[in-house]
């Protein structure tokens, strides 16, 4: 049930066609709260920082369990008024935090590029959990956060969504945070412009954190 709302609400989020949040959840009191860009996260001591035009969804996300996880969609669905800015792309950002502290060390990118890439971690990666439905296509490491390119190539949710997704990692606090940015297939992002955006979003996060901004120029 969980999974199924969770597509619903980023199809409503990301389209802006057909659909209304506020009905869809009977909600229609938060209409007058402004949107939100930002979450914090007391109990483990972390900002996530969604980029320009990306807002907080409350109906969907959990901040209050030790399994923390965040939908941030387009800011203008969300507010339900086109008076506020907008992101440039139809795409939803995704944010899940470890229920607990590393006990491994400080992150390690090879190491979890090993595991993504393994019958367990495509697991990981895939909505259904399926490994045989992902295919890694693309990773890298840089200013001490990890980066995947994944391609589902099994049965979707929707096919609205699309295949290709970026995903990034880092570690803020102890805590190892996931992201991901999903895209749709009407007006579909290029790899590059999905990657600039997981990109800004990591960037956003670790600026808030206290760590320094990323080394290598976001255009």
């Amino acid at each position: 049930m969980k999974i199924q709302l969770f597509f619903k609400i980023i199809l409503c989020l990301s389209l802006m066609t057909g659909c209304n949040t506020n009905t869809l959840f009977n909600l229609s009191s938060q209409t007058s709260i402004p949107p939100d860009s930002r979450a914090i996260i007391p109990n483990k001591n972390i900002v996530i920082q969604a980029p320009d035009g990306f807002c907080l969804d409350e109906t969907v996300s959990d901040t209050s369990s030790k399994s923390t996880f965040l939908l941030f969609g387009n800011c203008a669905a969300i507010s339900q008024s086109n008076s506020v800015t907008q992101s440039k792309v139809y795409a939803v950002l995704t944010a899940a935090i470890s229920k607990e502290k590393s006990k491994n060390g400080p992150f390690n990118g090879k190491q979890l590029d090993g595991y993504l890439r393994s019958e367990n971690g495509k697991s990981t990666l895939s909505f259904s959990g399926n490994s045989q439905d992902i295919k890694v296509l693309d990773s890298f490491k840089m200013d001490d956060s990890y980066f995947v390119l994944v391609q589902n190539i099994g049965k979707r949710k929707s096919n609205a969504l699309s295949s290709h997704s970026w995903r990034a990692y880092l570690e803020i606090s102890g805590y190892l945070i996931s992201l991901s940015i999903i895209g749709f297939n009407q007006n579909p992002m290029k790899h590059d412009e999905s990657l600039e955006i997981i990109r800004h979003f990591v960037n956003e996060i670790r600026t808030n954190n206290g760590f320094k901004p990323t080394s290598v120029p976001i255009s």
